[in-house]
């Protein structure tokens, strides 16, 4: 069961979790994002090496520990709708480099920004501006294997609940 919250306490909470993966990402409806996350931390269990592993890589295996969500995990729901949508892109997160000055912003996997490279980009290169369609945000959401950038003219909305609750349903 999710349960809606307001932008300041996901905001919170998202940035509280140590790692995220995305679990469901896609349109529900014309320009309407919907990103589906799971929070994931290091396990106790001992992570198996791979059964190509040489020695040395086998070697690297003997103290990890997995990062993967287990039962007490957060799982959040962020939706953007269609009429605040500007822009977004999905980047490789390998591919990704942390944001540089002039760029600023706050949040650590789920940060708004104040200032950035995306937003110069958006106001130089189309018709969109803080006059039209309104004023321009810019969020981004950092996963494992994906960075979400997104340029809208308001806060997404935004459920969570636990990973316990959802596992298993269709598209978690």
């Amino acid at each position: 069961m999710m349960t809606p919250t307001t932008f300041d306490d996901a905001f919170t909470a998202l940035n509280g979790c140590k790692s995220l993966f995305a679990r469901d990402v896609r349109e529900v409806s014309e320009l309407m994002l919907r990103i589906r996350l799971v929070e994931a931390r290091a396990q106790n269990k001992v992570a198996v090496p791979p059964p190509w592993a040489t020695e040395d890589v086998a070697a690297i295996f003997k103290d990890a520990r997995p990062v993967e969500p287990d039962e007490t995990s957060l799982v959040f729901e962020i939706v953007f709708k269609p009429e605040t949508i500007v822009s977004y892109v999905v980047l490789n997160e390998s591919c990704g480099c942390y944001p540089k000055p002039p760029e600023v912003f706050t949040g650590k996997l789920f940060r708004e920004f104040q200032k950035s490279h995306l937003l110069d980009f958006i106001r130089a290169n189309t018709c969109a501006s803080d006059e039209y369609p309104g004023k321009l945000r810019h969020f981004e959401i950092v996963s494992e294997n994906e960075v979400f950038d997104i340029i809208a003219t308001a806060a997404p909305e935004i459920a969570h609940g636990q990973w316990r609750q959802v596992q298993g349903q269709p598209d978690w």
